[in-house]
């Protein structure tokens, strides 16, 4: 089994430990021993800030209503 991430993983080292937890991967004790790899982020995760600019324009502005029965009005 090989999990990848983006460091060298020192399964002792806490920093190695708090990432792979922010991933969701919960270490069980010994069992990640033989484990070991590097992450490649896909090319499709990369995106440029002006296409991310342009992707938001296509939506409508939102407008703040404020409806009867609102908790907070």
């Amino acid at each position: 089994m090989i999990i990848a991430v983006e460091a060298e993983m020192d399964h002792d080292n806490a920093a190695s430990q708090r990432m792979l937890m922010k991933c969701g991967f919960r270490p069980i004790p010994v069992y990640l021993d033989d484990v070991n790899g590097v992450y490649k982020t896909m090319q499709g995760f990369y995106v440029k800030d002006e296409d991310v600019d342009k992707f938001d324009k296509e939506f409508p502005l939102k407008e703040k209503l404020k409806l009867p029965g609102q908790i907070f009005e």
